[in-house]
């Protein structure tokens, strides 16, 4: 699975697209060729992802455009944390 750079490297004001935060599978792109495994910044899948914001669990994604939404990394930094706390991590 290819990585990211850590949240830690990215600037708070850095906007985030989802595929960045969530983990996808191995898939096929339009030309046939498959694309490898991508781990994202939290260790959930799409589904999971987008159910957990419809549930309030996750921050609430910035509209860019009709299809494209976008997290801010300082969101997604101070979820984790609370995660973290919640855990007693």
């Amino acid at each position: 699975m290819q990585n990211h750079p850590t949240l830690s490297d990215i600037d708070d004001n850095a906007l985030l697209v989802a595929e960045e935060l969530f983990n996808l599978p191995e898939r096929k792109n339009k030309a046939g060729e498959v694309e490898p495994a991508r781990r994202g910044i939290l260790p959930v899948s799409r589904s999971t992802f987008y159910a957990g914001i419809a549930a309030g669990l996750y921050p609430k994604p910035i509209r860019l455009s009709k299809q494209k939404r976008a997290w801010r990394a300082g969101d997604i930094k101070a979820f984790i944390a609370s995660q973290s706390q919640v855990e007693g991590v």
